[in-house]
C-alpha cells in the first residue's frame, strides 16, 4: 500500500507548509503586552505604528537597523491560527497596533509584503523587490510613532465574483498619519504609558507609491 504520494499531497497541507515557511524566514516582532510599564532607567526606546490590510491572510512592513538584519511588522502577527483585529470599526480593513521595544539608533523601512490567499491565489507573496529606504530613529526612553501602513489590493471581477474568488489585480501601500486613532488605542491598552509623550514621525517617499501587479 502506498502511504504517501508527494505529487498527490493535499493542497491544504501544502498551503499550511507555505504559511509556516513564510512565517519562519525572518524574526517577527510581537507587540508588547498590555501590562508593560514605562521604564525610565532602561536604555531602550519604543516604536509605535499600525499595519492594516484589505486582503490576503497577512501583510507586513519590513524594517532593519542600518547594520542589522531585516525584521517584519505584521498586520496579523506570525500565527495563522490566532489572528485578531484591532480595528473592527474600519470596514474592509483589518490589522493590529504594533508597540515594540527597540534599542536606540537609526533604522530604515525597506519594503512591504501582502500574503495573498483566495480560491485563485494561494499564499502568494506580493511586494516590491526593493524600495528606497525610509529612515527613522529611536531615542532612549522615547516612543516614536511612524503612522499607519495600509497594504491594499485592487481586484478583478469585483462586481461579479465573491471576494474569495476575485484575483488580485494589483497591491500597494499607503502611509498616513492616523495618530488620533492609534494613540487613543495605545493610551487605552498600555495604561503604563498613559502620560508618556509620543513623537510623531510619519514619513513616506514617492517611490513607495508604486503598485505591484497581481497576475
Amino acid at each position: 500500500m502506498q502511504l504517501f504520494n508527494p505529487r498527490g499531497a493535499p493542497r491544504t497541507l501544502l498551503a499550511v507548509l507555505a504559511i509556516c515557511l513564510a512565517a519562519c524566514t525572518a524574526e517577527r516582532i510581537k507587540p508588547l503586552g498590555a501590562n508593560t510599564l514605562a521604564d525610565a532607567g532602561s536604555d531602550d526606546g519604543y516604536l509605535l505604528l499600525s499595519v492594516t490590510k484589505n486582503a490576503g491572510s497577512n501583510a507586513w512592513v519590513v524594517f532593519r537597523a542600518l547594520s542589522g538584519e531585516s525584521r517584519a511588522l505584521d498586520a496579523h502577527g506570525h500565527s495563522y491560527w490566532r489572528r485578531h483585529n484591532d480595528f473592527p470599526d474600519n470596514a474592509g480593513r483589518s490589522g493590529q497596533l504594533m508597540f515594540a521595544r527597540l534599542a536606540p539608533g537609526h533604522y530604515e523601512l525597506v519594503s512591504w509584503r501582502l500574503l495573498a490567499h483566495s480560491g485563485v491565489q494561494r499564499n502568494r507573496e506580493l511586494g516590491p523587490p526593493a524600495l528606497p529606504p525610509i529612515n527613522f530613529f529611536v531615542r532612549k526612553a522615547e516612543v516614536v510613532y511612524l503612522g499607519n501602513f495600509y497594504i491594499n489590493a485592487n481586484f478583478d471581477y469585483a462586481e461579479t465574483l465573491p471576494r474569495g474568488l476575485q484575483p488580485i489585480r494589483s497591491a500597494g501601500i499607503a502611509i498616513s498619519d492616523e495618530s488620533k486613532r492609534d494613540l487613543a488605542l495605545f493610551r487605552k491598552r498600555y495604561t503604563g504609558f498613559a502620560e508618556q509623550p509620543v513623537r510623531i514621525s510619519v514619513k513616506t517617499r514617492p517611490e513607495w507609491s508604486l503598485r505591484i501587479e497581481g497576475h
